[in-house]
């Protein structure tokens, strides 16, 4: 009895954990599944997929781990898709690698083996509520039979391979062939036809070219120049260095050289080319102007802009040389950048801004015999399977030459003075095509005047535009705390936007003012007097090598302005004290190198001293082991800079500085140059601590303390934080604005009234952050109308005794820990010191 009782107890036992067990096994289960659910987000902001790819995805073949792919054959290049439901950062960044196994047109019988490398990411777009990727690689014009994806491990992300069928039809008779010895043979370009098709629609004359086999290989064939100017009776000018003779054109230089003549009519050139050399001519009576600008503008969408010779064909029916295309090495090329137009004459820039605004508003036009296209790449593609045409360079080139229409920078505009009637300014164009001012607008909210004439400025070209206020101007300008209207410099200038558009165009941009000012015109004007810097005694000047050495011990209560050509150097233990408003304005790069056991020191005893600004022109200035204290921000008359420390367009790398005890709007201000910080400390400020304006640059080993505004503000810019502290940001520890893509990791915020904040289509992506005792953690919201929503991407984040996790506007976002953050409308009024952060006005004043 006993023995059985025990038995009972046992299967008792032995039932009980058999439960337990199944429990916790379902419970992990569920809980690892939900994990997983929660990192397939769904974000809204990508953009739809295509209904060119939606179709296709519909019919792709289901492979592995959540891939789809499908071969499409019904254009001139076949693709291959490959689609990836919920696909990670990580599974965007893999690579792939393809194995055809295929015949070509010409010989069905001999199946063939060729290998693909693709290295391009993948493109994110929604489908019903899903996030996809697509990889769209271009193929071959060749009989694919089946193609095997192996797709390479990244990351996380696995490695598999597969094979898939092609399950399309594809019939082509490639072209015919005619052998020609007397020919010039090269290898084949698949771009040829295309844009030899587009230049015939405009009239512009290219060598005709057919194809010749020789031995195992296929070459494109033209007729030498010769036997063509001879068998047509037709007369060609080569340009042999373009870059020489459009300069001397340019200069109307007395020698045109670097240039031959051919033909018939070669005497009747060379009269026409002396006519305009002596300017009896204009070059529009030379050249055909018109033909000119489409042929520059399609060899920017075509090639990648390399320099070779240039032809001409004399067109006795206007008497005019026009473009001819005889051959390219550079066809099908995608371009970095775009070069300017080595011709500068008005008549052709005119003619050539016209027609990129025109051409590059629409997409690529496939021009010509559709199947005599196709027909032809697949005998390319027969004996060469690495020539493939690819439409989407074309297109790349395209928007690049738009670009170079509407740059993203076309004017640098600076203050230098205003009245009640007047605001004075000064434009620098650095497009590569000439500009016009139209008028000044307050913000995007309100248009303030136009000029009656506007002001043309050529490429590299700086005047000064003197620009008429109405007697409305000054209402414009509205100070809460004070119940004031007024214009207030430097505060409201930045404000103001001047309008200009390129010449020839109908698109009217804005470009708003710095308050730096470079010319200023009075009579201590600290831009214009001549720098007596080689008759102070505190200095050594060596013409030789070009530097200005400081001695050690030195006292500024003057501007000290330091003149460009020049390297400004200070020793170890350098200690410098600015007093009595003197200053630093150094047109040279400067290079303070002290070390740990002998800084430079860089002060103001009477707290009178104004620091220090760098106007290098972008030569790289380097400080390491330099500490600053208790200065202020320069000024001079209507001139004046935000920081105690600025670098104005002037590269610089900051190794061991330290800033402390400024008395300005910021402590550090560097503006439109890239730069570098590491084990730097910036502390007890005014307002800002750093302050970047149109910056690209890296912040890592530093620490941030007892500010009065922002530790980290950036506007415009691309800038990385790593391994940073910032502790007691009266405001906000990361702030990035206008267009701002911030990368951040490792960073610590602590005892601060807001963590991180997103504004105006800025991007924040981040990992490995610790946020401790702050009022609010994120927030992304749109401040200023003229921009859009803010994103901010963040993972490995800690949140202790935070008040407040995230405010996010409706149309901004955060994905915060994998998780998508709940939005509000109208962010922006409880910010800046109405219920989070604190007011610019309580710490940079009115």
């Amino acid at each position: 009895m006993a023995n059985t009782t025990f038995n009972k107890n046992k299967w008792t036992l032995l039932i009980l954990v058999g439960t337990v067990l199944v429990v916790f096994f379902v419970l992990r289960f569920l809980i690892l599944n939900k994990t997983i659910a929660s990192k397939n987000y769904y974000n809204p902001y990508f953009k739809e997929l295509p209904i060119k790819y939606s179709a296709q995805l519909k019919k792709a073949t289901s492979i592995k781990d959540g891939y789809s792919a499908i071969i499409v054959n019904d254009n001139l290049t076949p693709k291959l898709l490959v689609f990836k439901e919920q696909m990670t950062v990580d599974e965007k960044e893999t690579d792939l690698t393809l194995t055809l196994f295929y015949n070509t047109y010409n010989n069905t019988a001999n199946k063939k083996e060729f290998e693909l490398e693709y290295t391009n990411r993948a493109v994110f777009y929604t489908n019903n509520e899903k996030n996809i990727g697509v990889f769209t690689i271009d193929l071959p014009q060749v009989a694919i039979d089946e193609i095997k994806i192996s797709l390479h491990k990244y990351r996380r992300a696995k490695a598999w391979e597969v094979t898939i069928k092609n399950n399309q039809e594809n019939t082509i008779i490639p072209l015919s062939i005619n052998n020609d010895d007397d020919t010039n043979q090269k290898l084949p370009n698949p771009y040829r036809y295309h844009f030899t098709k587009t230049l015939s629609n405009l009239g512009i004359k290219s060598l005709p070219y057919s194809y010749t086999i020789k031995g195992d290989s296929l070459f494109q064939s033209t007729k030498k120049i010769q036997s063509y100017i001879s068998q047509n009776k037709a007369t060609v000018l080569t340009i042999n260095k373009p870059k020489l003779f459009w300069n001397s054109v340019n200069n109307k230089t007395e020698t045109l050289a670097n240039f031959t003549i051919e033909g018939v009519d070669k005497n009747l050139i060379s009269k026409n080319i002396a006519s305009f050399k002596s300017n009896q001519k204009l070059l529009s009576e030379v050249f055909d102007i018109s033909k000119l600008a489409h042929y520059e503008a399609l060899r920017n969408v075509f090639t990648n802009g390399c320099l070779e010779k240039q032809y001409f064909i004399y067109n006795t029916n206007t008497s005019l040389l026009e473009p001819f295309f005889v051959n390219s090495n550079c066809l099908g090329k995608r371009t970095k950048i775009v070069n300017k137009p080595l011709l500068l004459a008005d008549d052709f820039i005119a003619n050539y801004i016209s027609i990129i605004d025109s051409i590059t508003k629409v997409p690529v036009k496939e021009i010509g015999d559709h199947k005599f296209f196709k027909q032809e790449l697949a005998l390319i593609n027969s004996y060469y399977p690495l020539f493939i045409y690819k439409k989407s360079v074309l297109e790349i080139n395209k928007n690049l030459l738009k670009n170079s229409l509407y740059p993203a920078t076309n004017l640098i505009t600076e203050f230098i003075s205003i009245n009640k009637k007047t605001l004075k300014v000064s434009i620098r164009n650095v497009a590569y095509f000439p500009l016009q001012i139209t008028g000044l607008d307050y913000k995007s909210k309100k248009h303030i005047t136009t000029l009656n004439s506007p002001e043309t400025i050529k490429p590299g070209e700086e005047i000064v535009v003197e620009i008429p206020l109405p007697r409305s101007f000054e209402n414009l300008f509205v100070h809460k705390k004070t119940k004031e209207t007024g214009f207030r410099f430097p505060k409201d200038v930045y404000d103001l936007r001047i309008l200009f558009s390129t010449v020839g165009t109908d698109i009217v941009q804005k470009t708003t003012i710095i308050p730096y000012k470079q010319k200023e015109e009075v009579q201590e004007d600290l831009f214009r007097i001549k720098p007596d810097i080689f008759k102070n005694p505190w200095v050594t000047v060596d013409k030789e090598t070009k530097e200005i050495i400081l001695l050690d011990s030195v006292s500024i209560n003057k501007p000290m302005v330091i003149p460009s050509g020049y390297v400004l150097k200070a020793k170890e233990g350098t200690i410098i004290n600015i007093i009595k408003g003197g200053k630093i304005v150094s047109n040279s790069p400067i290079a303070f190198k002290g070390t740990k056991e002998h800084p430079i020191k860089i002060y103001s005893s009477d707290k009178k001293g104004q620091g220090m600004i760098v106007l290098a022109e972008g030569e790289n200035s380097h400080l390491s082991y330099v500490n600053f204290n208790n200065l202020t921000n320069p000024s001079h008359g209507d001139w004046m800079v935000t920081g105690a420390v600025t670098f104005y367009e002037s590269p610089v790398n900051l190794d061991h500085v330290t800033i402390n005890k400024n008395r300005s709007e910021d402590a550090l201000n560097i503006v439109r140059t890239h730069f570098f910080m590491t084990h730097c400390t910036i502390s007890n400020t005014q307002s800002d601590a750093f302050d970047g304006d149109f910056v690209t640059g890296t912040i890592k080993d530093s620490y941030f303390t007892n500010l009065g505004n922002d530790a980290i503000d950036v506007s415009g810019s691309d800038i990385t934080i790593k391994n940073v502290t910032i502790n007691s940001a009266k405001d906000k520890g990361l702030s990035a604005g206008e267009n701002s893509k911030m990368t951040i990791e490792n960073v610590t915020i602590t005892n601060s009234e807001i963590a991180i904040a997103g504004k105006d289509l800025s991007k924040v992506v981040g990992k490995k952050l610790t946020i401790k005792n702050n009022k609010l953690a994120f927030t992304a919201f749109k401040k200023k109308s003229e921009f859009g929503p803010s994103h901010i991407t963040v993972s490995e984040v800690s949140l202790e005794e935070v008040e407040l996790d995230y405010l996010v506007e409706t149309g901004s976002s955060l994905l915060l820990n994998g998780k998508k953050a709940k939005t509000i409308t109208n962010v922006k009024s409880k910010m800046y010191g109405v219920e989070f952060g604190r007011s610019s006005k309580e710490t940079r004043g009115n």
